[in-house]
C-alpha cells in the first residue's frame, strides 16, 4: 500500500507557500542586531573595569554576552549569575571572572575562524496538509 501513487489533491497554493518560506529562511538565518546588555551584564563589565581588566578583555566579554551559540550562552549565563551572587554575598568571585574572560576569548576566536555559509533560499518544501480535499 505504501508503494501506491495517488493524485495530489492539495488545494493550497504551493507556489505562494514556497515563496513565503523562502523569505522566512533569510529572516531566520540572517544577521540580526544584538540587543542592549541587561543589568547583570553591565554590572559585570563595570566590575571588570574596577578590578583592572584591559579594554580588550572587557570588549571580548561584551561580545561574548551577545553570542547566539546556545551552548556558550548557557555557560556565560551560569557564570554571570554566579559572579553577581558571589559579589553580592561578599565571596571571592575572581576565579569565575577569569573563566568568563577565557570563555569570551574562546567565543571570539571561534567566531573569527568559523565561516558558515548561510542559505539564500529554500531548496524544497514538504507539505503536510490535514483534511484538505
Amino acid at each position: 500500500e505504501d508503494d501506491k501513487r495517488y493524485k495530489d489533491k492539495i488545494t493550497a497554493n504551493k507556489v505562494a507557500v514556497k515563496d513565503q518560506l523562502q523569505s522566512r529562511v533569510v529572516q531566520y538565518f540572517g544577521e540580526e542586531e544584538a540587543g542592549a546588555l541587561v543589568g547583570q551584564e553591565n554590572e559585570i563589565l563595570r566590575l571588570m573595569h574596577s578590578v583592572g581588566y584591559t579594554e580588550i578583555e572587557i570588549d571580548s566579554v561584551r561580545d561574548g554576552f551577545k553570542t547566539k551559540d546556545i551552548f556558550y550562552r548557557r555557560d556565560i549565563g551560569q557564570l554571570k549569575r554566579r559572579i553577581v551572587a558571589q559579589k553580592n554575598k561578599g565571596d571571592v568571585y575572581q576565579d569565575n571572572l577569569k573563566q568568563l574572560v577565557s570563555l569570551a576569548g574562546d567565543i571570539n576566536r571561534r567566531s573569527q575562524t568559523e565561516n558558515v555559509e548561510l542559505p539564500k533560499r529554500a531548496e524544497s518544501v514538504l507539505f503536510y496538509i490535514k483534511d484538505n480535499e
